[in-house]
């Protein structure tokens, strides 16, 4: 008996939650991964223009210029990264986007060309205190976005065909494992670069490339924590191969999977901007400090090897058994 429009909207309304904004398939899941590719270089090149703009003297327009440029390059790569959010969430995240990118990007600027005697001191002190914290909670808000969108798939439906449905499961395990030793190994490196740094205090070559390092361990480790949460989305939105009872079947949103992309996405961000202007000859203490550089560090390590633990079993449980399907 073929079901009716009601049964098949009532199905639909059941499987679907409200809150659930809409699936990222495969062309939105590129173009957002290439837009938070665009988005880190952009955003840690404005951050270091920032902390090259004099505060008088020549070529400190040219720099402010191009530091607002930049802004808006990664403001716009953002605002991808967060087009698939619903329309409410992602209205509040284009407005908080436009006002950190024109804010940060134009403060500087006000300062070289007398704006702030123009504006009033209390008015521009608020603007910098604003720019300060925002530099702070931005990266949490794109990591938050990213790990909302990446995470939402369209689960398999029962009327795919098994070949279709163990290609897929062999993909996803193939990435699945090249994301996780991935972070795995951003996460060896950080802590190896840390430990032989206190091992030998004084050897210069450690302090000067070790920096270098950390920041490409955690560009890899960012972008594999992308890579590892869809892995683990589409996943576990895969039939099992082995008949499961229970609410194990409603797997489809890995909760733990988002939250520790969070933490691995918002720790390496910052890690590499630190990292990468203490490389450029930047103190440690023109950002927010020592201690912060840690616990940023910490987030990033601790994060990016529970992730790559939570993506090892995800892809190799969905993986077990999976000839009983050809019967």
């Amino acid at each position: 008996m073929s079901a009716t429009p009601n049964d098949t909207a009532g199905a639909a309304h059941g499987e679907t939650p409200r809150t659930a904004p809409a699936a990222l398939d495969d062309t939105g899941l590129s173009i957002t991964l290439l837009a938070f590719v665009v988005f880190i270089p952009a955003w840690i090149g404005a951050k270091l223009t920032a902390f090259s703009v004099p505060v008088d003297g020549a070529g400190g327009t040219d720099l402010s210029l191009l530091q607002l440029a930049l802004f808006l390059l990664a403001g716009a790569a953002a605002i991808v990264v967060g087009r698939s959010l619903r329309p409410v969430p992602r209205s509040v995240f284009i407005v908080i986007t436009i006002c950190y990118s024109v804010f940060s990007g134009l403060t500087p600027l006000a300062a070289l060309t007398g704006g702030a005697r123009d504006v009033g001191f209390p008015l521009f002190s608020a603007l910098t205190l604003f720019v300060f914290l925002a530099d702070l909670l931005y990266p949490l808000v794109v990591a938050a976005v990213l790990a909302a969108t990446v995470s939402r798939v369209s689960p398999a439906t029962d009327e795919a065909a098994g070949p279709e449905i163990e290609r897929k499961r062999s993909a996803v395990r193939r990435s699945g494992l090249l994301s996780a030793f991935a972070l795995l190994a951003a996460a060896i490196v950080t802590v190896g670069v840390w430990l032989l740094r206190q091992s030998a205090p004084g050897l210069s070559v450690l302090w000067s490339s070790g920096d270098v390092i950390n920041a490409l361990a955690a560009v890899a480790g960012t972008v594999a924590a992308v890579f590892a949460l869809r892995c683990v989305a589409v996943s576990r939105s895969l039939p099992r191969p082995e008949p499961v009872v229970g609410q194990r079947r409603n797997r489809a949103h890995p909760r733990l999977a988002r939250v520790l992309t969070f933490f691995t996405l918002a720790g390496g961000l910052h890690l590499c901007l630190t990292s990468t202007a203490i490389a450029a000859g930047f103190p440690v203490e023109l950002g927010t400090g020592f201690m912060t550089w840690v616990l940023h560090a910490c987030a990033f390590t601790i994060g990016g090897f529970a992730l790559g633990i939570v993506t090892l079993d995800a892809v190799k449980s969905r993986s077990v058994k999976s000839p009983a399907v050809q019967d």
